[in-house]
C-alpha cells in the first residue's frame, strides 16, 4: 500500500466589476506536482500590480522590492485574517452544539469583538460594491480607515494583556491573522483604504474553485501530470464567473498587464494507493456524531474515497481511503456552514 500523491490547482482571477472596471472578468489555471512557490513566481514572472492572496509565503518573492518586470503589492485578504478567530466566536454553533448535547467549543470575548469589528468593514463594502475605485476609497478613507486603525489598536492592547501561548496570542500572531505586527502584513491589510481596486478578500478566487471542488466526484482524479496540466487548460478556457458580464477566457487575456488580481489553490489528486479506516474510527479520531459520516456518504462516490470493507460483517463496514477522509472532512465543514444544501 503506498501514499497519496497529490497536485495542486492554482487560479489566477481578475474581476473588475467590484470598483466599476470595464475589463471582461477572467480566470486563468495552473497544475503543479506540489506547492513550492517557485510555481506562483513562474506563473507571475511577466505580472506587475496588485495581488491578492492569502498569507502563503511561496508568494513572498513576488514582493520584493526592485522586482521586474515591475513591483506587485500585497493586499491581504481579511476574510482569510478573520478565520482564525472565527472559530472562537461561534456563538451559533455553539447553540447547535448545546441543542444537540454536545460539548460546547469554548468562546473568547476578544475573538468575539475582533468578528464584530471585521464584519463592520464587510458591510460598508457592501455598500459600495460596484462604485468606482474613486467613490469606493473616498468611502473606505471616511469610514473603514478609523475602524482599521482602532482595530489595530485594539487588538495590540489585548495582545499585550494574554498570557504567553494564550490561543487567542497564536492568532494574532499568525501571519494569516490581523494581530500580524509585522511591517509588511500590517501594509498588506490597510492597502484597501489606500486604494479603491482593492477588495477586502480574494473571495473571487476561492469561488473560482467552488465548481471543481463541488465536482469531486467527476473530475477532481487526474491520471499523471500531463493529465493535471490538460485539466487546468481545461477549465481555464470553460470557467464562468458568476455575473451576466461574464465570459470565456484564454490564456492571452491574463497574460496582459491588468490592474488587480486575486490567487488562491486546491489539491488534486493523482495515482492514489491508500489503507482505508472504518467509519467508526473516523467518527472517534474526528470527534463527530456517526450520523454525519452516514449521511455524508449519500453525497460520496467511490471515487471519492469511500469504500465498503466486507468480510466484518454481513452487510460489509463502511471505511474512508485518506483521499476520502480529506474529503469527508471537507464535506462536514461545507455543510455545517451551509446546512440547508444536505437536505435534511
Amino acid at each position: 500500500m503506498g501514499k497519496t500523491d497529490s497536485g495542486r490547482c492554482w487560479i489566477y482571477v481578475r474581476d473588475d466589476r467590484p470598483f466599476g472596471g470595464a475589463g471582461p472578468p477572467a480566470a486563468m489555471f495552473y497544475y503543479s506536482r506540489n506547492r513550492k512557490g517557485e510555481h506562483p513566481q513562474g506563473h507571475l514572472a511577466r505580472y506587475a500590480g496588485i495581488l491578492q492572496a492569502d498569507a502563503y509565503d511561496g508568494y513572498n518573492q513576488l514582493y520584493l522590492a526592485g522586482r521586474q518586470p515591475g513591483p506587485i503589492r500585497e493586499a491581504a485578504c481579511w476574510s482569510h485574517g478573520r478565520r482564525p478567530c472565527l472559530a472562537m466566536a461561534d456563538i451559533e454553533e455553539n447553540g447547535r452544539r448545546k441543542g444537540a448535547g454536545k460539548k460546547e467549543i469554548p468562546l473568547f470575548p476578544i475573538a468575539i469583538e475582533v468578528v464584530r469589528r471585521i464584519d463592520a468593514l464587510f458591510e460598508i463594502e457592501r455598500s459600495i460594491n460596484g462604485r468606482s475605485h474613486e467613490g469606493r476609497l473616498e468611502v473606505r478613507q471616511t469610514l473603514s480607515r478609523p475602524l482599521v486603525e482602532d482595530l489595530q489598536v485594539y487588538m495590540r492592547e489585548q495582545l499585550a494583556k494574554l498570557s504567553h501561548g494564550h490561543d487567542l496570542e497564536g492568532f494574532q500572531l499568525h501571519p494569516e491573522a490581523m494581530g500580524e505586527l509585522h511591517a509588511v502584513s500590517g501594509t498588506s491589510f490597510t492597502l484597501l483604504v489606500e486604494d479603491g481596486r482593492v477588495c477586502l478578500s480574494n473571495n473571487a478566487a476561492e469561488r473560482g474553485l467552488r465548481g471543481i471542488a463541488l465536482g469531486r466526484k467527476s473530475w477532481l482524479f487526474c491520471g499523471s501530470d500531463r493529465g493535471g496540466r490538460r485539466a487546468a487548460a481545461m477549465y481555464s478556457l470553460n470557467i464562468r464567473l458568476s455575473g451576466s458580464s461574464a465570459r470565456r477566457t484564454s490564456a492571452l487575456e491574463l497574460d496582459a498587464c491588468i490592474s488587480t488580481l486575486r490567487s488562491s489553490c486546491m489539491t488534486m489528486h493523482v495515482n492514489k494507493v491508500h489503507h482505508v479506516t472504518t467509519i467508526t474510527q473516523v467518527t472517534n479520531d474526528l470527534g463527530e456524531d456517526e450520523d454525519w459520516p452516514w449521511d455524508i456518504a449519500n453525497e460520496m462516490e467511490i471515487e471519492d474515497g469511500i469504500i465498503w470493507v466486507y468480510g466484518v460483517g454481513e452487510d460489509g463496514v463502511q471505511a474512508y481511503t485518506d483521499f476520502g477522509l480529506e474529503n469527508l472532512i471537507e464535506l462536514i465543514r461545507f455543510y455545517k456552514e451551509n446546512p440547508g444544501l444536505l437536505g435534511w
